[in-house]
């Protein structure tokens, strides 16, 4: 420990004879100006999360104003006869029935039910996601995480 106490001393010897030569030859010195960093956006989370939930005709998972991300939507069916609109920042973002839904990899059947999943949808202005059905049909799960800028 003494050797490292004596280099200690050494260097802050050092440091005060630099500040001083500094003052007697008038080297100018500068500040060097602090910058800011950009305030990170606070998110509020929400999740919906509803089970064994009837619907005839249509359903409104979620309506919202601001900006932020659809981080994930997961529907479970028993039924394929399904349709799901999403309108992001006015304009139409995903029309499809489930079958359109699998042929571009967001569907998939699963021990007689049918699942959709998709997630990382951003929008700036406004989300709108809606089901609509030709049936009436009790969904297993209809599940969607999203985050909105506050």
């Amino acid at each position: 420990m003494g050797k490292i106490h004596e280099l200690l001393n050494q260097i802050l010897f050092q440091e005060e004879l630099a500040r001083k030569i500094a003052e007697q030859i008038k080297i100018p010195t500068f500040e060097v100006p602090r910058i800011e960093a950009p305030a990170l956006p606070r998110l509020k989370t929400d999740v919906i999360d509803k089970k064994n939930l009837a619907v005839r005709k249509a359903y409104t998972v979620l309506k919202t104003d601001g900006r932020g991300v659809v981080e994930d939507l997961f529907i479970k069916s028993p039924s394929s006869s399904f349709r799901i609109y999403i309108t992001r920042d006015g304009r139409r973002y995903l029309e499809g029935t489930y079958s359109e839904c699998e042929e571009v990899g967001y569907g998939f059947t699963d021990d007689s039910t049918y699942r959709v999943q998709l997630g990382a949808i951003d929008f700036e202005q406004s989300i709108d996601v809606q089901i609509f059905t030709d049936e009436s049909i009790t969904f297993n799960r209809i599940y969607c995480k999203y985050s909105i800028v506050v």
